[in-house]
């Protein structure tokens, strides 16, 4: 498994600890921290991911996924305006329906309607999402298809003020995400938004009760300046 993490993540230093040797050792000089077994103790301030003893394709992509929204970045460094110009109000959902995949669907197809995405958009948030369901911590979801190929960079937003469950994974906000080839330093930062949104639940608790397009956008930027 050491092996094939490295391969991987050829620059990342990666240490093999055998569970009964985890009191004994200082996980606060650790970033991540990958587990085959549960394990009994809480590690504050450090990411904990159960991972299978079998690394397949899938299984990469979901350590890659969860990787990246816990980078340890927290300044938003794209100018404001390239932001909150992927929000539109022709784009935001309130108390959709409460079905993940169901709401994927009718925000994706909404998108190619009104001029955004490409007419096989809905079809490859799909296919990335049953290849590893995008739900965070705290119901904060941010799908986005298996390649970027937009006609308009936006993000399409579904807030529940009463969460729902999907797969045992509770469901409060969709941030459906829809780029140009090309701006992986948008999602970047978009993903800097949505690992704000875990960690502070209750800013979450607030961009979930939003009942307007307006309410949201002052509400998030108050967040982010």
């Amino acid at each position: 498994m050491k092996i094939k993490l490295k391969s991987i993540f050829p620059h990342a230093s990666i240490s093999t600890i055998a569970v009964n040797n985890m009191k004994e050792t200082d996980y606060h000089s650790y970033d991540l921290i990958l587990t085959t077994i549960p394990l009994e103790e809480e590690y504050k301030d450090v990411p904990v991911i159960f991972i299978k003893e079998w690394l397949d394709e899938n299984e990469i992509a979901r350590i890659e996924e969860i990787i990246m929204m816990r980078a340890k970045e927290n300044q938003i460094t794209t100018t404001i305006r390239d932001i909150w110009d992927l929000f539109h109000e022709d784009l935001f959902y309130v108390d959709g329906i409460r079905d993940y995949k169901k709401m994927l669907v009718h925000m994706g197809d909404d998108a190619i309607k009104k001029g955004y995405a490409n007419d096989h958009f809905t079809e490859l948030v799909l296919e990335r999402e049953n290849r590893f369901a995008t739900i965070y911590k705290n119901g904060v979801a941010g799908p986005h298809p298996m390649v970027f190929e937009a006609k308009k960079d936006s993000i399409s937003v579904a807030v529940f003020e009463k969460p729902f469950f999907w797969e045992n994974r509770e469901v409060r906000v969709i941030f459906l995400i829809n780029l140009r080839k090309g701006n992986l330093y948008l999602h970047k930062e978009i993903s800097n938004i949505l690992l704000l949104l875990i960690e502070k639940e209750h800013l979450l608790d607030t961009i979930a009760k939003c009942k307007t397009f307006k309410q949201f956008i002052e509400e998030l930027k108050a967040a982010v300046l």
